[in-house]
């Protein structure tokens, strides 16, 4: 009777082990993780206009510092592709993918995405601070976009709210403002991107 009863108290332990086992995610969430485990800033950009297609398009970074803008340079140029494949956008939507990161050596590591390109660049930063990149709220798209800047993005360090503490959102919750970012938040140093299609 004792035998019986020391079995069943071991089955009853067995059954309530639990054991590890692999969690289970979709691509979507792999990526997510590995980017956060390599401090990679990711943003998904789409333009939508029933007249982008057959137009060609520029995407420019500017660099600010003491609150003016003090270099623009062209990362790309669609007009200087001789393929149409590449030149024009195909439809009413262009889409591209943006990472970034700061590098050891305090640069932005810059790779732009769509289904046919890749680009990749570097620039400097001038400060120490946590950089992230943010999508600025552009405009719908439903008026004039044609031969007009388009600021789309930013890579910028936080505000400093006091102490230890900063804040990326106090700075996105202004970003009508992007070129007063010095005075309004004490930015020093940040980048610009912008889109012009023509």
């Amino acid at each position: 009777m004792m035998r019986i009863f020391f079995i069943a108290i071991i089955s009853l332990f067995t059954m309530n082990i639990a054991y590890p086992q692999a969690k289970k995610m979709s691509a979507e969430q792999k990526l997510n993780e590995y980017l956060a485990f390599e401090d990679i800033d990711y943003e998904e950009i789409a333009f939508r206009h029933d007249s982008l297609a057959r137009k060609t398009y520029t995407i420019t970074i500017s660099e600010y510092r003491k609150g003016k803008p003090v270099k623009n340079e062209i990362i790309f140029d669609s007009r200087e592709i001789e393929s149409d494949m590449y030149k024009f956008v195909g439809d009413s939507i262009l889409n591209f993918v943006v990472f970034a990161k700061t590098t050891m050596n305090n640069e932005l590591k810059l790779n732009i995405r769509t289904d046919l390109l890749g680009i990749n660049k570097l620039y400097k930063l001038r400060s120490k601070e946590d950089y992230e990149l943010n999508m600025l709220s552009f405009e719908d798209l439903e008026g004039k976009i044609f031969d007009k800047e388009i600021p789309f993005m930013t890579y910028h360090p936080p505000k400093s709210l006091g102490g230890e503490s900063k804040s990326w959102c106090a700075v996105m919750n202004d970003q009508q403002n992007y070129d007063k970012w010095c005075d309004r938040h004490n930015l020093k140093h940040y980048y610009v991107f912008t889109m012009r299609f023509e």
